[in-house]
Protein backbone atom coordinates (compact mmCIF):
# COMPACT_ATOMS: atom_id res chain seq x y z
CA UNK A 1 0.00 0.00 0.00
CA UNK A 2 2.86 2.35 0.87
CA UNK A 3 4.55 1.66 -2.47
CA UNK A 4 1.29 2.36 -4.30
CA UNK A 5 0.95 5.72 -2.53
CA UNK A 6 4.55 6.55 -3.42
CA UNK A 7 3.94 5.68 -7.06
CA UNK A 8 0.75 7.76 -7.17
CA UNK A 9 2.37 10.84 -5.59
CA UNK A 10 5.35 10.61 -7.93
CA UNK A 11 2.99 10.21 -10.89
CA UNK A 12 1.00 13.32 -9.91
CA UNK A 13 4.12 15.46 -9.45
CA UNK A 14 5.74 14.40 -12.69
CA UNK A 15 2.43 14.53 -14.54
CA UNK A 16 1.92 18.16 -13.45
CA UNK A 17 5.42 19.18 -14.58
CA UNK A 18 5.09 17.45 -17.93
CA UNK A 19 1.58 18.83 -18.39
CA UNK A 20 3.03 22.35 -18.16
CA UNK A 21 5.59 21.50 -20.85
CA UNK A 22 2.75 20.00 -22.89
CA UNK A 23 0.78 23.23 -22.46
CA UNK A 24 3.70 25.17 -23.95
CA UNK A 25 4.00 22.57 -26.71
CA UNK A 26 0.33 23.00 -27.64
CA UNK A 27 0.66 26.78 -27.90
CA UNK A 28 3.85 26.52 -29.93
CA UNK A 29 2.28 23.94 -32.21
CA UNK A 30 -0.72 26.03 -33.24
CA UNK A 31 1.40 29.17 -33.70
CA UNK A 32 3.83 27.40 -36.02
CA UNK A 33 1.10 25.40 -37.75
CA UNK A 34 -0.90 28.54 -38.56
CA UNK A 35 2.19 30.47 -39.66
CA UNK A 36 3.25 27.60 -41.90
CA UNK A 37 -0.15 27.65 -43.59
CA UNK A 38 -0.10 31.45 -43.84
CA UNK A 39 3.34 31.49 -45.49
CA UNK A 40 2.51 28.51 -47.75
CA UNK A 41 5.74 26.74 -46.87
CA UNK A 42 6.63 23.76 -49.11
CA UNK A 43 6.69 21.34 -46.15
CA UNK A 44 3.60 19.80 -44.56
CA UNK A 45 2.45 22.27 -41.83
CA UNK A 46 2.15 19.42 -39.35
CA UNK A 47 5.80 18.48 -39.82
CA UNK A 48 6.88 22.12 -39.51
CA UNK A 49 4.78 22.70 -36.39
CA UNK A 50 5.64 19.39 -34.71
CA UNK A 51 9.36 19.78 -35.30
CA UNK A 52 9.58 23.43 -34.24
CA UNK A 53 7.33 22.93 -31.21
CA UNK A 54 9.46 19.99 -30.07
CA UNK A 55 12.62 22.03 -30.66
CA UNK A 56 11.55 25.15 -28.73
CA UNK A 57 10.00 23.10 -25.91
CA UNK A 58 13.26 21.14 -25.56
CA UNK A 59 15.27 24.35 -25.73
CA UNK A 60 13.24 25.93 -22.90
CA UNK A 61 13.34 22.69 -20.89
CA UNK A 62 17.13 22.45 -21.36
CA UNK A 63 17.70 25.25 -18.84
CA UNK A 64 14.61 26.14 -16.85
CA UNK A 65 16.55 28.57 -14.63
CA UNK A 66 17.71 30.59 -17.62
CA UNK A 67 14.27 30.32 -19.24
CA UNK A 68 12.67 31.94 -16.18
CA UNK A 69 15.21 34.78 -16.14
CA UNK A 70 14.91 35.38 -19.88
CA UNK A 71 11.10 35.25 -19.71
CA UNK A 72 11.07 38.14 -17.24
CA UNK A 73 13.53 40.23 -19.27
CA UNK A 74 11.77 39.45 -22.55
CA UNK A 75 8.33 40.23 -21.12
CA UNK A 76 9.52 43.70 -20.12
CA UNK A 77 11.14 44.20 -23.54
CA UNK A 78 8.00 43.06 -25.37
CA UNK A 79 5.81 45.28 -23.20
CA UNK A 80 8.00 48.32 -23.96
CA UNK A 81 7.82 47.60 -27.69
CA UNK A 82 4.03 47.20 -27.54
CA UNK A 83 3.53 50.41 -25.57
CA UNK A 84 5.93 52.42 -27.75
CA UNK A 85 4.20 51.28 -30.95
CA UNK A 86 1.22 53.34 -32.04
CA UNK A 87 -1.25 51.67 -34.35
CA UNK A 88 0.79 48.80 -35.73
CA UNK A 89 3.25 46.25 -34.34
CA UNK A 90 5.78 44.76 -36.72
CA UNK A 91 5.99 41.12 -35.65
CA UNK A 92 9.38 40.51 -37.31
CA UNK A 93 10.96 43.59 -35.69
CA UNK A 94 9.45 42.73 -32.32
CA UNK A 95 10.61 39.12 -32.46
CA UNK A 96 14.15 39.95 -33.60
CA UNK A 97 14.58 42.75 -31.04
CA UNK A 98 13.33 40.60 -28.19
CA UNK A 99 15.43 37.65 -29.34
CA UNK A 100 18.57 39.82 -29.36
CA UNK A 101 17.88 40.97 -25.80
CA UNK A 102 17.30 37.35 -24.79
CA UNK A 103 20.45 36.20 -26.53
CA UNK A 104 22.56 38.78 -24.70
CA UNK A 105 20.96 37.81 -21.37
CA UNK A 106 21.56 34.13 -22.09
CA UNK A 107 25.16 34.73 -23.16
CA UNK A 108 25.92 36.55 -19.90
CA UNK A 109 24.29 33.68 -17.98
CA UNK A 110 26.37 31.11 -19.85
CA UNK A 111 29.52 33.11 -19.13
CA UNK A 112 28.86 33.77 -15.44
CA UNK A 113 26.89 30.71 -14.21
CA UNK A 114 29.83 28.36 -13.76
CA UNK A 115 27.78 25.64 -12.01
CA UNK A 116 25.13 25.58 -14.72
CA UNK A 117 24.79 22.75 -17.24
CA UNK A 118 23.89 25.21 -19.96
CA UNK A 119 26.69 23.69 -22.08
CA UNK A 120 24.38 20.72 -22.66
CA UNK A 121 21.60 22.84 -24.17
CA UNK A 122 22.85 22.15 -27.70
CA UNK A 123 22.55 18.37 -27.24
CA UNK A 124 19.12 18.66 -25.62
CA UNK A 125 17.87 20.95 -28.38
CA UNK A 126 19.12 18.54 -31.03
CA UNK A 127 17.15 15.82 -29.24
CA UNK A 128 14.05 18.00 -29.50
CA UNK A 129 14.59 18.50 -33.24
CA UNK A 130 15.11 14.77 -33.78
CA UNK A 131 12.12 13.70 -31.66
CA UNK A 132 9.75 16.30 -33.09
CA UNK A 133 10.69 15.53 -36.69
CA UNK A 134 10.44 11.73 -36.34
CA UNK A 135 7.08 11.77 -34.54
CA UNK A 136 5.61 14.41 -36.87
CA UNK A 137 6.67 12.51 -39.99
CA UNK A 138 5.17 9.30 -38.64
CA UNK A 139 1.92 11.07 -37.75
CA UNK A 140 1.64 12.57 -41.25
CA UNK A 141 1.88 9.06 -42.66
CA UNK A 142 -0.72 7.87 -40.15
CA UNK A 143 -3.08 10.72 -41.09
CA UNK A 144 -3.12 9.43 -44.68
CA UNK A 145 -4.73 6.26 -43.36
CA UNK A 146 -6.86 8.04 -40.71
CA UNK A 147 -7.65 11.47 -42.19
CA UNK A 148 -10.32 12.54 -39.67
CA UNK A 149 -8.17 12.80 -36.54
CA UNK A 150 -9.23 15.70 -34.30
CA UNK A 151 -6.87 18.58 -33.54
CA UNK A 152 -6.82 17.85 -29.80
CA UNK A 153 -5.95 14.19 -30.38
CA UNK A 154 -3.30 15.15 -32.93
CA UNK A 155 -1.50 17.48 -30.54
CA UNK A 156 -1.93 15.13 -27.56
CA UNK A 157 -0.44 12.24 -29.54
CA UNK A 158 2.41 14.30 -30.96
CA UNK A 159 3.27 15.70 -27.53
CA UNK A 160 3.06 12.31 -25.84
CA UNK A 161 5.35 10.48 -28.26
CA UNK A 162 7.72 13.42 -28.76
CA UNK A 163 8.18 13.46 -24.99
CA UNK A 164 8.74 9.71 -24.84
CA UNK A 165 11.25 9.85 -27.69
CA UNK A 166 12.99 12.83 -26.05
CA UNK A 167 13.58 11.13 -22.68
CA UNK A 168 14.64 7.95 -24.46
CA UNK A 169 17.31 9.54 -26.64
CA UNK A 170 18.46 12.60 -24.68
CA UNK A 171 21.10 10.68 -22.65
CA UNK A 172 22.68 9.49 -25.91
CA UNK A 173 22.60 12.99 -27.43
CA UNK A 174 24.05 14.51 -24.25
CA UNK A 175 26.84 11.92 -24.26
CA UNK A 176 27.84 12.55 -27.87
CA UNK A 177 26.85 16.14 -28.66
CA UNK A 178 27.37 18.19 -25.49
CA UNK A 179 29.88 20.96 -25.94
CA UNK A 180 29.30 21.54 -29.65
CA UNK A 181 28.92 25.18 -28.67
CA UNK A 182 30.66 27.05 -25.85
CA UNK A 183 28.46 27.78 -22.77
CA UNK A 184 28.11 31.42 -23.82
CA UNK A 185 26.67 30.40 -27.21
CA UNK A 186 24.41 27.78 -25.61
CA UNK A 187 23.04 30.45 -23.27
CA UNK A 188 22.50 32.81 -26.19
CA UNK A 189 20.62 30.10 -28.08
CA UNK A 190 18.30 29.35 -25.15
CA UNK A 191 17.81 33.05 -24.49
CA UNK A 192 16.98 33.86 -28.11
CA UNK A 193 14.57 30.94 -28.51
CA UNK A 194 12.73 31.63 -25.26
CA UNK A 195 12.52 35.36 -26.02
CA UNK A 196 11.13 34.75 -29.51
CA UNK A 197 8.40 32.62 -27.94
CA UNK A 198 7.58 35.38 -25.43
CA UNK A 199 7.40 37.94 -28.26
CA UNK A 200 4.94 35.74 -30.18
CA UNK A 201 2.76 35.38 -27.08
CA UNK A 202 2.75 39.14 -26.48
CA UNK A 203 1.86 39.81 -30.12
CA UNK A 204 -0.95 37.28 -29.92
CA UNK A 205 -2.37 38.77 -26.70
CA UNK A 206 -2.06 42.35 -27.95
CA UNK A 207 -3.85 41.53 -31.20
CA UNK A 208 -6.74 40.16 -29.15
CA UNK A 209 -7.13 43.40 -27.18
CA UNK A 210 -6.45 45.85 -30.02
CA UNK A 211 -6.87 43.99 -33.34
CA UNK A 212 -5.68 46.90 -35.47
CA UNK A 213 -2.13 46.54 -34.13
CA UNK A 214 -1.70 43.20 -35.92
CA UNK A 215 -2.34 44.75 -39.33
CA UNK A 216 -2.42 42.19 -42.15
CA UNK A 217 -1.65 39.40 -39.68
CA UNK A 218 -4.96 39.80 -37.84
CA UNK A 219 -6.69 36.97 -39.81
CA UNK A 220 -3.79 34.70 -38.83
CA UNK A 221 -4.16 35.68 -35.16
CA UNK A 222 -7.91 35.09 -35.36
CA UNK A 223 -7.27 31.62 -36.73
CA UNK A 224 -4.87 30.87 -33.87
CA UNK A 225 -7.37 32.24 -31.35
CA UNK A 226 -10.06 29.86 -32.57
CA UNK A 227 -7.98 26.74 -31.90
CA UNK A 228 -5.38 27.60 -29.25
CA UNK A 229 -7.47 26.27 -26.36
CA UNK A 230 -7.85 22.94 -28.15
CA UNK A 231 -4.14 22.57 -28.84
CA UNK A 232 -3.09 23.76 -25.38
CA UNK A 233 -5.50 21.25 -23.82
CA UNK A 234 -4.27 18.49 -26.13
CA UNK A 235 -0.67 19.27 -25.24
CA UNK A 236 -1.46 19.20 -21.52
CA UNK A 237 -3.19 15.84 -21.86
CA UNK A 238 -0.35 14.29 -23.87
CA UNK A 239 2.41 15.70 -21.66
CA UNK A 240 0.52 14.99 -18.44
CA UNK A 241 -0.16 11.39 -19.45
CA UNK A 242 3.49 10.79 -20.34
CA UNK A 243 4.62 12.27 -17.02
CA UNK A 244 2.01 10.36 -15.01
CA UNK A 245 2.99 7.01 -16.54
CA UNK A 246 6.68 7.76 -16.08
CA UNK A 247 6.14 8.68 -12.43
CA UNK A 248 3.87 5.72 -11.71
CA UNK A 249 6.50 3.35 -13.03
CA UNK A 250 9.05 5.14 -10.81
CA UNK A 251 11.50 5.68 -13.65
CA UNK A 252 14.46 7.70 -12.46
CA UNK A 253 14.55 11.47 -12.91
CA UNK A 254 17.11 12.27 -15.55
CA UNK A 255 19.92 14.27 -13.98
CA UNK A 256 21.23 15.89 -17.15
Amino acid sequence: MHQLNTRFKEALIRGAIWAFIGFLYGILFILFFSMSNHLSLPLNPLIVAGTLAGTIAALIYSSMSLAVIVSMVSSVTSLILVVSSHNHINLVTMTITTAIVGAVTGAVYGLKAKQSRIFRADAKTLTGIFSGAIVSLFFVLLSIILPDISLEFTVATLCLFTGILYVTFVPTFVKHFSGLLPPMADGAMVGAGTSAFIALIFFFMTSGVTPETAGSLQPLMDQVRMTILQTAFGGMMGGGLAGFLSGFMLTKWQDL
